[in-house]
This record gives C-alpha cells, sequence and structure tokens, in this order.
C-alpha cells in the first residue's frame, strides 16, 4: 500500500512522501478532503446543508483524524461512542423484534452523551486540502484502477 500511495503522488504531480509522518499525512488529509468532498456532494444531491458529522465505533477514538476533519469540513464533528456501531446494530434488531417501535424510541436509552466528544473546525488547512482533493479525484483513482 505504501509504494501504491507513494506512486499516486508521483502519476499525480505531488511530493511524494519518504518518512511515515509524511505518509500518514498524506493519508489522513486525502481522507478527510474526501470527505468534504462527499459532504459536499450530498449537499448538492440532497439540497440539505450539514451541520455536523457524527463518527461512532473505534474510528471516533482517532482524535488527530477526527481534528482534519473537522478543519476540512468546516463543522464540527461528534465523535462517540465507542460502541456505537454495535449499538446501532442492536438497535435495528430490537425495532425489527418489536422491543422498540421506531428509531427514536431506540435512541432514548443510548442518548446519554458523557461518551461523546465535539471537535470544532478551526481554520482550514487549504494546502492539505488542496492536496487531498487530488488523492481522491476520480479521474486520479480511475488511471491506478486501469493499470
Amino acid at each position: 500500500m505504501i509504494e501504491e500511495i507513494k506512486a499516486a503522488c508521483r502519476e499525480t504531480g505531488q511530493p511524494v512522501p519518504d518518512t511515515v509522518g509524511e505518509l500518514m499525512r498524506c493519508v489522513y488529509e486525502s481522507l478527510t478532503g474526501c470527505y468534504a468532498d462527499s459532504i459536499n456532494e450530498l449537499s448538492a444531491l440532497t439540497g440539505r446543508t450539514y451541520t455536523s458529522i457524527n463518527i461512532v465505533g473505534g474510528g471516533c477514538q482517532d482524535t488527530y483524524l477526527n481534528e482534519l476533519t473537522a478543519r476540512a469540513c468546516g463543522i464540527p464533528v461528534f465523535a462517540g461512542p465507542i460502541e456505537g456501531t454495535s449499538l446501532g446494530n442492536l438497535m435495528v434488531q430490537m425495532i425489527g423484534d418489536g422491543v422498540f417501535a421506531d428509531l427514536d424510541e431506540a435512541r432514548e436509552p443510548s442518548a446519554d452523551r458523557s461518551t461523546w466528544w465535539n471537535i470544532s473546525p478551526n481554520n482550514p488547512n487549504a494546502q492539505g486540502r488542496r492536496r487531498a482533493r487530488r488523492l481522491c479525484a476520480p479521474e486520479s483513482v480511475h488511471r491506478r484502477n486501469a493499470a
């Protein structure tokens, strides 16, 4: 995977990461740029303005990624609960079994937000965002997959 990332950077005329830190920064900025693009596309498709992102499950523990996501998207990130993925699965099953009438009722017992973190956006890193957009640009992905 490391060589694929370096190759994608070379092919798109971007600086090729040399160190582990540069590589991780490249991956994180690419992810957050794609998240921001997805939020913008979703807004354009639905006509809605999204005011926050909720990240649940094990991935919500990556504070650095959450902070970069908030900056790239320009909206707050609510991270947690860590058990969110399994709780969501359980809620859907319980609704199916008739334990809860609907999603609103199923959410009531899990409404305790003491295990949630709120990460507010700071000033976006414009240079990192441009790099991230290029790495996840469809033409870049298609070119890599065709090779």
